[in-house]
């Protein structure tokens, strides 16, 4: 059926789809396709084995209810410069699920995981299939469910976006998730520096696997946007080994990398701006799982800015001088311009965020100026465990131009665990507020404790010229070859260095890293909290018949002053820290599947 609307006195013929219909020959295309496609509600079109091309302005309108599945096609625009808008998906605004994905109790029966699907949903599904030169490739709306399956969005000025929704049974569960699809950019072709592969806006649970989001332009430039890979604005997500796959290690539940078997072998993040960007406020913080990824010439890897309980581990972060000088210099008297670009190089950027674990990352460069970690502003638990971090440049012009962790600006609590620094400027560096650097031995036959650098590098700098409080120590570490190359800068006002022994190994189980796939991290309610002693812990209710519980109460250098263990929950538990120093504390609770957590205060 073919309607002609007409707007300011120009006419634009576009093909409504009002009864089931398939489109898998190119004969059975309709006349004014190519001005755009009006699916209408609870009608479903399948296009096969088909290429459409789109004239500017137009758009594949998904009303709601109805369901759009593409399969080896290609959407494009009239010409390789010209651009169209994408696919806009209504969602309903209901459930997207009627039975929601369970993780799987043990390996092998994962027939949970992925749920029972809402048919009178919205739902975009791509399966081997193209989407070029959009300005949004697919663009969820209200809960429309989108999945993406092998396909490729290439030259869109953003991929995928899915914008606000929760649903209201269980706001962590989305039904919407991209898998083995790649991303690209290989011309310039939008005015806007706005280049995102997947944009999530205000929604949770969205999955992303095996995914690769990649730059190919072969002009050079510095000022302009080279794109980021997944941009998260208040909205939780796995970026790690998953879609909508569920992978185990044995038989204990814990998540695997579905896409290969060893580290950064999941999604992959290529001659990108910036690779993953979380944002949230003061008071939405959303938390993210980024994991088993490749990021490789990158100039920021990842960037959190107010998140909280996220993961980051076993991924592979690569820069070399060389490849960024081709990709951005057009100037030979500079040819890192980049180093003045809007993301400066750093692979991972920690900014006013709390609960947040660096696990098992692999950090090698050759820049000249660089920093692996830095951490601005921490609200609370923060652990750095199991790194390394390895410069290949000979020639660090200055200490102050190469930094394995920065943490500065009133830190709360860092810990610095167990990580291998080699041929950095300096390791450690601290500035008013510090962190936490305990570093557990373990068995002493094996290697642990941070290792740092042998060759031109400062164990540590501590910059206190505004004379703030530092609480910092440093114990059990080593050294290739032993040296002492501290500085202190400032009045000093520190707490004494103290043993910590209080991990028996370098390494986290699956259920410390607490990943949005399967663990669920929330604040616990303490009373009375400021206490004098007696502290009543009011269990929640997700902790209603798990067994096994775990109470540990730490202080800011990370010694436990309490544990218990629960075989049985019970609605409230009380605690008596009357002998414990007044102070400021932290209290977990963890089982298997949740770990809960607060701040306490003993006066």
């Amino acid at each position: 059926m073919v309607f002609w609307v007409f707007i300011s006195g120009v006419s634009y013929g576009q093909v409504t789809i009002s009864t089931n219909t398939i489109w898998d020959n190119p004969t059975l295309l309709p006349s004014g396709y190519e001005n755009g496609v009006i699916i209408q509600s609870g009608v479903q079109l399948s296009i096969e084995n088909n290429v459409l091309n789109f004239n500017s302005g137009a758009e594949i309108n998904v009303q709601s209810g109805a369901h759009l599945i593409l399969v080896n096609t290609k959407l494009l625009a009239q010409n390789a410069t010209s651009t169209w808008e994408g696919i806009k998906a209504n969602g309903v605004g209901g459930e997207q699920f009627i039975s929601f994905p369970k993780v799987p109790k043990k390996a092998g029966d994962p027939s949970d995981w992925s749920g029972l699907l809402n048919p009178d949903q919205t739902l975009v599904s791509l399966t081997d299939s193209d989407i070029e030169n959009a300005s949004i490739g697919v663009n969820s709306l209200n809960g429309a469910i989108v999945r993406v399956e092998a396909s490729i969005f290439q030259d869109c000025e953003i991929g995928a976006t899915i914008n606000s929704y929760k649903s209201a049974q269980d706001p962590d569960k989305n039904a919407c998730h991209f898998m083995e699809t790649t991303f690209k950019w290989t011309q310039n072709i939008f005015t806007a520096s706005n280049k995102k592969g997947i944009n999530l806006i205000n929604v949770n649970g969205v999955r992303i696997g095996g995914c690769k989001f990649v730059n190919e332009d072969p002009q050079k430039y510095c000022e302009a946007d080279r794109g980021v890979g997944i941009y998260s604005d208040r909205s939780d997500f796995s970026a790690s080994s998953a879609g909508n796959k569920f992978c185990f290690d044995g038989d204990d539940g814990c998540v695997k990398n579905c896409y290969g078997t060893t580290k950064g072998s999941g999604n992959e993040f290529e001659n990108l701006s910036l690779g993953v960007e979380v944002v949230g406020t003061q008071s939405v913080k959303p938390k993210a799982d980024i994991r088993f990824s490749t990021f490789t010439d990158v100039l920021q890897a990842i960037n959190f800015f107010y998140s909280t309980g996220s993961v980051i581990s076993e991924n592979e972060i690569s820069i070399t001088r060389g490849n960024l000088n081709n990709q951005y210099s057009t100037n030979a008297e500079d040819p890192d311009c980049y180093y003045s670009s809007l993301y400066s190089l750093t692979a991972i950027y920690i900014n006013y965020s709390s609960d947040f674990t660096l696990y098992d990352n692999t950090i090698t460069y050759d820049a000249t100026k660089f920093t692996n970690i830095k951490v601005v502003s921490s609200d609370g638990f923060g652990k750095i465990q199991k790194n390394t971090f390895s410069n290949t440049n000979p020639n660090i012009v200055s200490s102050h131009n190469v930094y394995g962790v920065q943490a500065y600006n009133k830190n709360e609590y860092v810990e610095v665990l167990c990580n291998v620094f080699s041929n950095q400027g300096t390791d450690i560096y601290l500035d008013a507020g510090g962190a936490s650097l305990s570093n557990p031995m373990g068995d002493k036959d094996q290697p642990a404790g941070n290792i740092f650098s042998n060759w031109k590098a400062q164990r540590y700098r501590v910059d206190n010229t505004g004379n703030k409080s530092l609480a910092y120590h440093f114990t059990n570490n080593a050294q290739e070859t032993p040296h002492n190359h501290g500085i202190f800068a400032g009045s000093l006002n520190v707490s004494p260095m103290q043993e910590v022994n209080n991990f028996s190994n370098c390494d986290l189980t699956c259920s410390e890293l607490a990943t949005v796939d399967n663990i669920t991290q929330r604040a616990l309610m303490l009373f009375p909290n400021p206490s004098t002693g007696l502290v009543t812990v009011e269990m929640p209710q997700e902790l209603q018949g798990e067994q096994d519980i775990e109470i540990s109460v730490i202080d800011h250098l990370g010694r436990e002053v309490l544990y218990v263990q629960e075989a049985k929950v019970l609605p409230a538990k009380v605690l008596d820290l009357s002998n414990v120093d007044k102070g400021i504390y932290y209290m977990l609770v963890r089982s298997v599947k949740y770990q809960f957590y607060a701040k306490l205060i003993l006066e």
